[in-house]
């Protein structure tokens, strides 16, 4: 979902750096235009040059139509210039709108790096926890198999008393009983 999210927000710079190209193709439409119009301005301006050459020797009339060309080829110029600087700003944009668009897909890629390792932080913390709780349990039942051992082994060594103390009165009675009957027969 967030891919999808992150490839609809970068739609609009898609579209600006189409319009970029748009206008930047106008742009220089617009430039060849004027440099086709400029073809036979400047065929004009080198005739116009040689007639100044001659004109300037002799000093005469073409001074007005001199200036009249310059002031021409001065506005040609001038236009130039602002359609190169409109390319420039064009340019610029786009190269901006690059930059922003590779911009937020690195911190989308540095989210993704997080988020797994978010996941793998998660499911190892899970492993341990599973593991310390087996763990525990196998060291529960082992303490209560040690209690019932040590449970037994008490009333193993509780009947085994009782045995020998069963067994220590019998033959003390049966020695005392001896005893009486060697007294009855010694009398």
């Amino acid at each position: 979902m967030k891919e999808i999210d992150q490839v609809k927000s970068s739609k609009p710079f898609f579209e600006k750096i189409a319009k970029i190209r748009v206008k930047i193709a106008d742009l220089r439409a617009k430039k060849d235009e004027i440099r086709n119009e400029m073809a036979p301005t400047n065929k004009i301006i080198n005739s116009l040059k040689g007639r100044i050459d001659k004109v300037k020797s002799e000093e005469s009339v073409f001074d007005k139509d001199k200036q009249l060309k310059q002031y021409d080829l001065t506005n040609v110029r001038v236009q130039i210039d602002k359609v190169m600087e409109k390319k420039r700003d064009l340019i610029t944009k786009k190269r901006q709108a690059k930059e922003d668009f590779y911009g937020r897909m690195c911190e989308y890629e540095i989210q993704q790096c997080l988020i797994k390792d978010i996941e793998w932080i998660t499911q190892t913390k899970l492993m341990v926890v599973e593991k310390n709780e087996r763990q525990s349990k196998y060291d529960q039942e082992r303490r209560e198999r040690n209690e019932t051992r040590k449970k037994l082994a008490d009333e193993r060594k509780k009947k085994d008393d009782e045995y020998k103390a069963k067994q220590e009165e019998r033959r003390r009675e049966q020695e005392q009983k001896r005893k009486e009957w060697e007294l009855q027969q010694l009398e």
